[in-house]
């Protein structure tokens, strides 16, 4: 009796403990069921065991759809796991530091996680697997990159404030003094200057006010473009005519140490084959106002650029579809560490010296041959002078 007793006791305790380790089974399931981080469990080659509920929402995957496959299959960069793996077993048993690893979805979403790892011992002796418990930080950093970026453009707009103020002290600076001290010479000696020193004053005076006027446009210009007020309005215009006409007024202004040689290269059209082709004046679709504002700023760079003078080659080609405009000086060049900022507002290469000038100029052209649909670029060699290409789509019309 005594010994069936001790069988019926020793029974209900097992059956108790069993209970109790079921319902702890249960309740650690329960835990790793409703956990909101991402739990994989791995063999040790990668076969994923076992996901929890967190981990079939961010991947969009049912367990069975998971269970029995290569963790690869939703963490590509699987061998940065390994790295992670790696240093788990050599930290002896600690768990290892956070790893971000870029994961996709069902979908092929691309999801960042960052996944921390430890290893436990199965049942089998040596047999290892691997516990991954992973937190989606998606957001957090497409936030940190919105913040990088808005602080790059703040840097950015400080540095493009600097040099506007540096802009506006330097350029306005001398013509305003010129106004000044000749207004003042006119005032204070009226009666003692000659009629001839008079008028050089005033012209003096007409000059500076020019120039500000001048610059005063350019930062307008500037400013219509960047809030998108910068219109393109073309008008049927003789290209040629156009050219010739600002290549003659630049040369007039140049110095007898620079000439301008301008040649024009015409593409027969297929669609004609009259032999008054070549001297027929053709009319192109585009916006005068910014063809002068590009050829204007692109010879008057030439000429300024080259202080000890020199050839500039123009050279206008024409085909059915496109102008292709070619601009060659023998100035001093651009320094390549300045070439990338070229068409910046307000950036001026770092060789410039005292060469009066606001920075503005390149990107006013970029601005106008963009509006004209074209596209920009350039070579230079410090010391040896610098070509500009522009190229613009072109749309003849009719001169009657």
């Amino acid at each position: 009796m005594l010994m069936q007793q001790q069988l019926i006791q020793s029974a209900n305790e097992s059956h108790l403990l069993l209970s109790a380790l079921t319902a702890s089974q249960d309740y650690i399931n329960k835990i790793i069921t409703y956990m909101a981080d991402v739990l994989l469990v791995t063999t040790s080659s990668g076969v994923i065991k076992t996901i929890n509920h967190a981990a079939e929402i961010l991947f969009d995957y049912q367990q069975e759809e998971l269970v029995g496959q290569k963790i690869s299959m939703i963490i590509p960069q699987e061998k940065l796991l390994h790295k992670a793996r790696q240093k788990h077993l050599l930290l002896q048993g600690k768990i290892s530091q956070d790893v971000e690893l870029i994961c996709q979805n069902k979908s092929g979403e691309k999801i960042i996680i960052e996944f921390s790892c430890s290893v436990i011992q199965t049942d089998v002796e040596g047999v290892e697997n691997f516990v991954y418990i992973g937190r989606n930080i998606t957001e957090k950093k497409k936030e940190e990159e919105e913040i990088r970026q808005a602080l790059e453009q703040e840097r950015d707009l400080r540095e493009v404030r600097g040099r506007f103020f540096s802009m506006v002290t330097h350029e306005f600076g001398n013509p305003l003094n010129t106004v000044l001290l000749s207004s003042q010479l006119l005032r204070s000696y009226e009666y003692q200057i000659t009629e001839a020193e008079k008028n050089q004053y005033l012209v003096y005076i007409e000059e500076s006010t020019q120039e500000m006027l001048e610059l005063l446009e350019d930062v307008r210009f500037i400013g219509k473009a960047d809030a998108g007020k910068l219109k393109y309005k073309p008008g049927p215009i003789d290209l040629i005519k156009v050219c010739n006409f600002i290549v003659n007024s630049i040369q007039v202004t140049a110095s007898n140490k620079h000439t301008i040689n301008f040649t024009v290269n015409k593409k027969k059209s297929t669609k004609s084959k009259s032999k008054s082709d070549k001297n027929e004046v053709q009319f192109f679709l585009m916006d005068e106002k910014l063809i002068r504002h590009i050829l204007n700023n692109l010879l008057s760079n030439a000429v300024k650029y080259s202080p000890t003078g020199g050839k500039i080659d123009f050279e206008l080609n024409l085909n059915d579809k496109t102008g292709i405009f070619r601009i060659k000086d023998e100035g001093m060049g651009i320094p390549v560490e300045n070439q990338e900022k070229l068409f910046e507002s307000f950036y001026r290469a770092s060789n410039v010296g005292q060469i009066p000038g606001t920075g503005l100029g390149l990107s006013i052209v970029k601005q106008c041959v963009d509006l004209h649909g074209g596209k920009i670029d350039f070579s230079s060699e410090v010391g040896k002078g610098t070509t500009f290409i522009f190229e613009i789509p072109l749309e003849r019309v009719s001169s009657n």
